[in-house]
């Protein structure tokens, strides 16, 4: 209800992420999204619970 994701996965690439999940199916409830330091995305789970993938970008201090 408050939006907020239950878990969050690091990725190599959240575009290519994106693209390969919803060709499967999953429905996105926030496309990939520049958040300044990362990219992110969220998903449903389908139980309820929504899911985000990050990747941080070169440079950044997670990032290296």
């Amino acid at each position: 209800e408050d939006g907020i994701p239950l878990a969050q996965f690091a990725v190599d690439d959240v575009q290519a992420e994106y693209e390969r999940l919803t060709g499967l199916g999953v429905v996105f409830t926030q496309p990939p999204t520049d958040i300044g330091n990362a990219w992110i995305a969220v998903f449903d789970d389908t139980c309820g619970n929504l899911i985000q993938i990050l990747a941080m970008k070169p440079g950044t201090d997670e990032g290296n």
